[in-house]
Order: C-alpha cells, then sequence, then structure tokens
C-alpha cells in the first residue's frame, strides 16, 4: 500500500514538472506576439517572469535574444549586445528572427565575435550553466519591429544642415552688403549729376539697390540665426546621446 501511495506521488510530481515545462515555449510565444504587437514593456516583463523559472538553454537564449531587440528598440546598443552574449552563452546555435533589421544582425554578430573571443581566452561560461536573468529598465518611447527597425530607428543628428544654412545667410548677408555699396554709390552719383534725366534714372537704381540690400540683409540674418539655432540643438542632442551611451554602458545589472 504505501509503495503505491508513494509511485502515485511519484507520478503527480511528474506530471507537475511536465506541465511546468511545458508552459515555458508558451510564454516565450506570448512575449514573442507581445513584441510584434507593439507592447516591449509588456513583452520585457513576461521574458523577465520566464527568466525567473529557469527555463531550459534553448529557451532562456531565446527570451534573451528579444530581450535584446527590444534593448534595440529603446536605442540601447550596449544593453543588447550584453543580452545577446548571453544568449550565445547559453545556446551557441540560437539566431535572430528571420526579419531582424540590419542594426540587430551587427549587434548580434558583434557579440558572437565577442563571446568566440571569450571562449577562446576561457572566459565564457559553461553552455549548461543555470540561466542568468538581466534586469534591463527598457524606457523605450515606443515599440518596433524588428523589420522596422532600421526604418524608425533615429539616426544622430548632422550638424552640417546648420552649417549650410549659415553659409547661405553669410553669403546674403555678403551679397545685401555689395548692393548697399553700389545703391550708396547710385545715389551719390545722381545728387552730383547735373543732368535731372539721369540723376533720376541714378536715383531710381539706388533705390532699386537698396531695396534689394535690405531684403538681403534680412534673409541673411534670419538665416545666420536659424543655422545658430540648429547647431546649438544639434550639439545639445549629440552630447545628450554621447552621456546616454555611458550610462547604458554602466546602467545594467546581471543576477544569477
Amino acid at each position: 500500500m504505501t509503495r503505491l501511495v508513494l509511485a502515485a506521488a511519484l507520478s503527480l510530481a511528474c506530471l507537475r514538472a511536465s506541465a511546468a515545462l511545458a508552459t515555458v515555449p508558451t510564454e516565450l510565444e506570448k512575449a514573442v506576439r507581445l513584441f510584434d504587437d507593439f507592447e516591449d514593456k509588456k513583452a520585457e516583463a513576461v521574458l523577465f517572469d520566464l527568466l525567473r523559472h529557469a527555463p531550459p538553454p534553448e529557451q532562456a537564449a531565446k527570451a534573451h535574444v528579444y530581450l535584446g531587440l527590444i534593448a534595440l528598440n529603446a536605442l540601447k546598443s550596449d544593453k543588447a549586445k550584453a543580452e545577446f552574449k548571453l544568449a550565445l552563452n547559453l545556446d551557441t546555435t540560437t539566431e535572430l528572427p528571420f526579419d531582424a533589421a540590419p542594426k540587430a544582425r551587427l549587434t548580434f554578430d558583434q557579440a558572437r565575435r565577442e563571446v568566440e573571443q571569450d571562449a577562446q581566452t576561457g572566459r565564457a561560461p559553461p553552455a549548461g550553466s543555470a540561466s542568468p536573468v538581466v534586469i534591463v529598465g527598457s524606457d523605450a518611447p515606443r515599440a518596433v519591429r524588428p523589420s522596422q527597425a532600421a526604418l524608425l530607428e533615429p539616426s544622430a543628428p548632422s550638424v552640417v544642415p546648420a552649417l549650410v544654412v549659415g553659409a547661405l545667410g553669410g553669403g546674403a548677408i555678403i551679397a545685401g552688403s555689395i548692393f548697399g555699396v553700389l545703391a550708396s554709390s547710385s545715389l551719390s552719383s545722381a545728387n552730383i549729376n547735373p543732368d535731372v534725366g539721369q540723376s533720376t534714372r541714378l536715383a531710381a537704381q539706388a533705390g532699386t539697390q537698396g531695396l534689394a540690400a535690405d531684403i538681403l540683409w534680412a534673409a541673411g540674418g534670419a538665416a545666420v540665426a536659424t543655422g545658430v539655432v540648429m547647431l546649438v540643438l544639434d550639439l545639445t542632442v549629440l552630447r545628450a546621446g554621447d552621456s546616454a551611451v555611458h550610462s547604458d554602458a554602466n546602467g545594467f545589472a546581471i543576477a544569477f
């Protein structure tokens, strides 16, 4: 009788363990669906919960792959590479989704190279080690599918447009100054010219040149001011981006 009770208890425990393992792919599929539906925050929470239950290495690796894609959507390349490295350390055969963006593939390939270099120097953890949980705070303003990340991800601003606008404004000011000198010369000639008809013509010419000078000065001044504002904004964004990259590099924690 005791043997029967023990056998039944053992069978029940095995059934529960099998059910728990069977839910792992389901949770992963749920996270993937959320990611594809632009729900990065919810997908991230599901993936973290999945990893806390120590899934099989291949499932944990796939979870870290999607955490890396979520980090890339949040413009956090360092965290994305860290997630990809964890995935490759857990399962060297894991791959990105087929529709992953080019930037994701570049980051993943870089992570693979670093993992291979770590393996050569003996710094890589064993493939069968416990699944780590990486706490990555994703503050993405919106979620982006892998196939759309390359199109929607903003690139770093360039100061070239600001310099071009400023240069055009400077050119307009120079041209306005030239017309101003011509207007002054024409007006002086009109004042000293004894011929009334020619004097009148020179005065009208001076008025036209003066108007052109005023227009060019106004347009040039506005363009220079616009170029300065654009340059200041671009430099501010570039500095903020550099600061964010440095903070991202040191802003994640790994718990085993």
